[in-house]
């Protein structure tokens, strides 16, 4: 994987690329989705280092609009532009609120769709798990990717990965995917937790 180095103003870039096992290198000039994206680091910082587009869905923004506004009322004081700032303002524009189980978006709109400790994790009811990682399916483009982590084992069986493919196929006709399972040892959880990789097209 290419290294990301990580300075004062990236300081979650190079720890979302590792727990999502994408190389820096493979984002560019690609459209991302990042679902329950939280206080908008990911978004912000891949856009502040590399002008990489990554779009956010978040239910709730009161995070992200305090992060904004406390770095608006830095750059107030300090009477001068911060490129933090406006990285944050471009973010913010490709926020929107809204459930990863129904995302605003059209069909086949993104070349990567990626979660981090939020779909499945967060969603603890089976089904609405599914019909989420569906409709990470639904709006991801073909040839694109899909990658979720960690992996709650209520949604696969890490030995039998059929289930989930069939639950899928029943809930959506997505006729050509593939399913790879990709332990990770995370440093931070002190311990292996499990991306579920899906290839569409």
């Amino acid at each position: 994987m290419e290294p990301v180095e990580s300075d004062e103003r990236t300081p979650n870039l190079k720890r979302y690329l590792e727990k999502l096992g994408i190389a820096l290198g493979e984002l560019y000039g690609k459209r991302i989705l990042d679902i329950g994206a939280g206080g908008l680091y990911f978004a912000k910082e891949a856009w502040l280092a590399h002008e990489i587009k990554v779009f956010s869905v978040e239910p709730d923004l009161t995070e992200s609009i305090s992060r904004y506004y406390g770095l608006f009322a830095y750059a107030t004081a300090c009477c001068q532009t911060s490129p933090e700032l406006e990285a944050f303002q471009i973010t913010l524009r490709r926020t929107v609120r809204a459930f990863g189980q129904a995302l605003p978006f059209k069909d086949e709109s993104f070349d990567y769709v990626v979660s981090i400790f939020g779909v499945p994790f967060m969603i603890k009811n089976y089904f609405e798990g599914l019909l989420a990682i569906n409709e990470g399916l639904r709006v991801l483009r073909h040839k694109g990717t899909l990658i979720f982590y960690p992996l709650e084992s209520q949604f696969f069986d890490i030995k039998e990965n059929t289930a989930l493919k069939a639950e899928m196929l029943v809930l959506r006709k997505f006729p050509d995917f593939r399913i790879v399972l990709s332990p990770y040892d995370d440093p931070e959880a002190m311990r292996t937790l499990t991306r579920v990789i899906i290839k569409k097209g």
